[in-house]
Protein backbone atom coordinates (compact mmCIF):
# COMPACT_ATOMS: atom_id res chain seq x y z
CA UNK A 1 0.00 0.00 0.00
CA UNK A 2 1.51 3.17 -1.02
CA UNK A 3 0.54 6.68 -1.04
CA UNK A 4 2.39 10.08 -1.98
CA UNK A 5 4.56 10.14 1.04
CA UNK A 6 7.67 10.72 -1.08
CA UNK A 7 8.76 7.50 -1.46
CA UNK A 8 7.84 5.59 1.79
CA UNK A 9 5.25 2.86 2.05
CA UNK A 10 2.58 1.56 5.08
CA UNK A 11 3.36 -2.28 5.11
CA UNK A 12 0.68 -4.12 6.87
CA UNK A 13 3.25 -7.11 8.68
CA UNK A 14 2.16 -9.61 10.68
CA UNK A 15 3.70 -9.08 14.44
CA UNK A 16 6.55 -12.71 14.42
CA UNK A 17 7.47 -11.40 11.02
CA UNK A 18 8.55 -7.81 11.13
CA UNK A 19 11.91 -8.09 11.97
CA UNK A 20 12.77 -10.42 8.85
CA UNK A 21 10.44 -8.28 6.80
CA UNK A 22 12.87 -4.87 7.83
CA UNK A 23 15.85 -7.10 7.29
CA UNK A 24 14.76 -8.22 3.78
CA UNK A 25 13.95 -4.57 2.08
CA UNK A 26 16.84 -2.56 4.49
CA UNK A 27 19.00 -5.68 2.28
CA UNK A 28 17.41 -4.71 -0.58
CA UNK A 29 16.75 -1.00 -0.59
CA UNK A 30 20.67 -0.97 -0.13
CA UNK A 31 22.11 -2.59 -2.73
CA UNK A 32 18.99 -0.85 -5.15
CA UNK A 33 20.09 3.10 -3.85
CA UNK A 34 23.19 2.61 -1.73
CA UNK A 35 20.86 4.40 0.94
CA UNK A 36 19.83 3.15 4.24
CA UNK A 37 16.02 2.59 4.59
CA UNK A 38 14.17 4.21 7.58
CA UNK A 39 11.51 2.22 9.60
CA UNK A 40 8.71 3.37 11.68
CA UNK A 41 7.21 0.37 13.58
CA UNK A 42 3.72 1.21 15.28
CA UNK A 43 0.87 -0.80 16.46
CA UNK A 44 -2.95 -0.56 16.50
CA UNK A 45 -4.29 1.53 18.43
CA UNK A 46 -7.83 2.26 19.91
CA UNK A 47 -9.07 4.12 16.41
CA UNK A 48 -11.16 6.46 16.14
CA UNK A 49 -13.90 7.58 19.07
CA UNK A 50 -15.97 10.49 20.91
CA UNK A 51 -14.16 12.19 23.88
CA UNK A 52 -16.01 14.93 26.15
CA UNK A 53 -14.21 17.91 26.76
CA UNK A 54 -15.14 17.86 30.47
CA UNK A 55 -12.94 14.63 30.47
CA UNK A 56 -10.14 16.45 28.64
CA UNK A 57 -10.31 19.24 31.65
CA UNK A 58 -10.31 16.99 34.34
CA UNK A 59 -7.42 15.32 32.60
CA UNK A 60 -5.20 18.39 33.10
CA UNK A 61 -6.62 19.44 36.35
CA UNK A 62 -5.81 16.22 37.95
CA UNK A 63 -1.93 16.35 36.34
Amino acid sequence: MTGAFGGCTVSLVAREKVSTFTASVAQQYKQRTDREPSFYITDIGDGVHEISVNSLVDNVTAS
